[in-house]
């Protein structure tokens, strides 16, 4: 349906059909608490269904973008020799689950108080925790290496302002996020309040190393999204921080 009404529908009435989705979306999700909103998302399917489990994060977490980013992420785990890893956001532990194997201590947090409880419950063994966090306002848990996959773009550019100075006390920090395609005018870092939905259909994305942000990073890869949401060309990006090196 999404793709047949890209094709058929003339551009300023998918444009304005999107606004109006939006404007709605986000004035319901800003009304809420993070914590609500997430535990809203979750149990309300918004995301969408897993056969294997009650809760899913949704189609970012699979297909070739996600496998080619669970490789990435364990050669750099091999090359540095890795034994420790924060996945802030961690979900339905579908990636998790295939970084884990090759860890002394994997560490999922997720604000989801349901989602960690499903998961301690279920998939927690010996080197393989979780546990329930605002990473926002809660302190974090040590680590070598933290994950931050797809995470940032369903934040406010406040609240990502106040978790980026806590991924400072990690030597090696993922981020990684959706970008639209070039064939349109970007404007970076859009504001947007928390919520299930990303800057994209803005025309936008969370750039680390543009104001308000100014971080140094190292793009490590760059796929192309199987589904665009707006537009052919949009990609996902995983960059590097190096921090105390």
């Amino acid at each position: 349906m999404k793709e047949f009404m890209k094709r058929w529908l003339p551009d300023g009435v998918l444009k304005y059909k999107r606004t109006m989705q939006l404007r709605w979306i986000r004035a319901k999700y800003a009304r809420m608490t993070t914590r609500e909103a997430f535990s809203y998302i979750y149990k309300n399917n918004i995301w969408g269904k897993d056969a294997a489990s009650p809760y899913c994060s949704g189609t970012g977490s699979r297909g070739k973008a996600a496998q080619q980013y669970i490789e990435v992420v364990r050669k750099y785990i091999r090359a540095n020799r890795i034994s420790s890893v924060l996945d802030i956001g961690c979900g339905d532990y579908f990636i998790g689950s295939q970084l884990a194997d090759s860890l002394q201590n994997y560490h999922g947090v997720d604000i989801v108080p349901e989602l960690i409880q499903y998961l301690t419950i279920h998939r927690s063994r010996p080197g393989v925790e979780f546990s329930c966090r605002d990473v926002i306002s809660d302190d974090l848990p040590p680590s070598e290496l933290c994950l931050v996959r797809q995470v940032l773009q369903h934040l406010s550019n406040d609240e990502i302002l106040a978790l980026l100075p806590k991924l400072e006390q990690y030597k090696h920090v993922l981020i990684t996020e959706h970008y639209p395609s070039p064939r349109h005018t970007i404007i970076p870092n859009l504001d947007k309040p928390h919520g299930p939905d990303t800057r994209i259909i803005d025309n936008s994305a969370v750039y680390l190393d543009l104001p308000p942000y100014n971080l140094h990073v190292e793009q490590l890869l760059e796929v192309p999204v199987e589904s665009s949401i707006v537009s052919d060309g949009e990609t996902i990006r995983t960059f590097l921080i190096r921090n105390g090196q």
